[in-house]
């Protein structure tokens, strides 16, 4: 069964009574397993981004401060992943909303029929499963979610591990190569430097150029294949979702 952890961000009391009943109503038709976490105030939620993630995340535009927009610039701060769908009485900060990588953008009253296709979309990006790592960092083990990982440096007999945070853990480059090595999102550009070909904004020359504008140089030698690698990723990601949509 799959479980759906689900954030609505909205002060309109009778909005988010009813999303959340519709969302009650839908999951039994659809046999999931899912809970919501209902915030009045933005600020309450991107507070819990900090230990939490979110499967889908419905966001009302007029909330604040801060408001909507804002509120889902700083989601994407923390996770990328997380499916927005924006909930709002106007259609005018629609260009504004896809900035943030919206998935759909509701008019208020919502209309259920549109509600429920949208939601069912939004299902064939959700990965199957989200596979995790525990990190050795000062005696504790910490885990991260292989999507939150943006890239790997070697320092010495340690590895910089960076998501949204940056982790200092025991562990070899080599070591942390084997255990990422059948994960096809991830490839060593050069000694040392490890990256998530999601967070890879673009390879050009002998440069690649990272999505929080972080920059590495590329290995001289393979960097037409690594180039190739980022072109074939993309292609692969683009036919994974037209798949899912099918």
């Amino acid at each position: 069964m799959i479980h759906l952890n689900i954030a609505i961000i909205d002060d309109d009391l009778q909005d988010t009574e009813r999303l959340t009943a519709f969302l009650a109503e839908w999951s039994q038709e659809h046999h999931l397993n899912f809970s919501v976490s209902v915030f009045h105030e933005s600020a309450v939620f991107l507070d819990t981004l900090k230990d939490r993630r979110y499967s889908l995340v419905f966001m009302d535009i007029y909330m604040g401060p801060p408001g909507g927009i804002e509120t889902a610039s700083k989601l994407r701060e923390y996770d990328s992943q997380a499916i927005l769908i924006f909930l709002t009485s106007s259609p005018e900060h629609m260009p504004d909303a896809f900035h943030c990588h919206a998935f759909d953008y509701l008019i208020k009253p919502i209309d259920n029929e549109r509600l429920r296709k949208t939601i069912l979309d939004a299902l064939a990006f959700l990965p199957e499963k989200e596979e995790y790592l525990e990190l050795p960092v000062r005696k504790q083990n910490v885990p991260i979610f292989y999507s939150d990982i943006r890239y790997v440096l070697a320092s010495s007999n340690y590895c910089m591990v960076y998501t949204k945070e940056e982790y200092r853990c025991r562990m070899s480059f080599s070591q942390f190569e084997k255990l990422l090595e059948k994960d096809g999102r991830f490839l060593t550009i050069n000694r040392g430097v490890l990256i998530n070909l999601d967070y890879a904004e673009s390879m050009d020359g002998l440069i690649c150029l990272m999505k929080d504008k972080r920059t590495f140089p590329l290995n001289t030698r393979k960097h037409t294949q690594l180039e190739q690698a980022l072109i074939e990723h993309r292609f692969r990601r683009r036919k994974e979702k037209l798949q899912r949509r099918s």
